[in-house]
């Protein structure tokens, strides 16, 4: 049985969680992958809202001034409940270890 961690510990532990949901290569290293692929299957508006999300964070002219389009941690905050709803329907396809490699 999977440890489903809480809204504050999945914050804590996110790292490159919305990497699943990155335009481009990176982000297609990230969806290759079979749970990623069942939970866009099974989810397709949740899919399909956090990849718009990531990808308008990307566009904004500030976050593009860090170089390679990084994503400010407070960017990400301000998705979280959506990153955090994806995680809690995935943690049913994969265990904690494989959604945040």
């Amino acid at each position: 049985m999977n440890n489903i961690l809480s809204f504050e510990e999945f914050l804590e532990r996110q790292n490159n969680f919305y990497l699943y949901f990155n335009p481009g290569w990176v982000g297609d290293v990230y969806r290759k992958k079979d749970f990623y692929k069942k939970f866009a299957t099974e989810n397709p508006v949740l899919n399909e809202k956090l990849l718009i999300e990531i990808q308008n964070l990307r566009a904004n002219k500030e976050v593009m001034r860090l170089g390679m389009g990084g994503i400010l941690a407070e960017d990400i905050f301000n998705i979280s409940h959506s990153l955090f709803e994806a995680y809690q329907i995935m943690i049913n396809y994969a265990d904690n270890k494989a959604l945040f490699e």
